[in-house]
């Protein structure tokens, strides 16, 4: 090849290149993949982080809304044994004949609350959780117990099973206390 036919090739080549898009669209492609990548990865990190944070906001809602119920359900059952303590007492009471009736208004009363609470109580309950059956049911045996005492001091044969209250309400204690100990384990799952 000569020189000439060297130069003619040359500047053949420097048209061919000077005029040529491809090298500009590879350039700009190049820019617009790398930014949509960057883009796509930005996107990916921030929904992965705000999934993360949604399942920590819910797992502190979860986690304070049974921390709450379990306060509500421990304050519950102690005001309800409180009355029920308080109406074993005033059937163990001696009553004066003459005073029988208005005794047993008075536990009538006192025995309407007792049902009312353990009724709020019991909506606060699973039936499908096991203690919180035990419990249930453990307070059911108590307001049968309780409504049985009152019926016979309201006719004036005053009869109290103490050992029978003192069972159920051990049972009741301990499905309570099993009932906390299985809200805490979720409690802690969650965290």
């Amino acid at each position: 090849m000569s020189v000439t036919e060297v130069a003619k090739l040359l500047q053949q080549i420097a048209d061919n290149t000077a005029h040529n898009n491809s090298m500009w669209f590879a350039v700009i492609a190049g820019g617009l993949f790398g930014a949509g990548l960057t883009a796509f990865f930005c996107y990916f990190i921030f929904t992965k982080t705000m999934r993360t944070e949604e399942r920590r906001l819910r797992a502190d809602l979860v986690t304070t809304e049974r921390l709450r119920w379990l306060h509500d359900l421990r304050q519950k059952f102690a005001h309800l044994y409180a009355l029920s303590d308080a109406h074993r007492h005033l059937l163990e009471q001696k009553v004066p004949a003459g005073e029988i009736g208005k005794h047993a208004e008075a536990l009538a009363t006192h025995f309407n609350q007792i049902n009312e609470e353990a009724g709020m109580l019991t909506t606060m309950l699973s039936p499908r959780k096991q203690y919180q059956a035990n419990l249930k049911s453990g307070l059911k045996a108590m307001v049968v117990l309780l409504d049985e005492s009152t019926t016979a001091a309201k006719s004036g044969t005053a009869s109290f099973d103490t050992k029978r209250y003192n069972e159920i309400k051990e049972s009741a204690f301990e499905a309570i206390g099993l009932i906390g100990a299985d809200t805490w384990e979720q409690v802690k799952e969650l965290k």
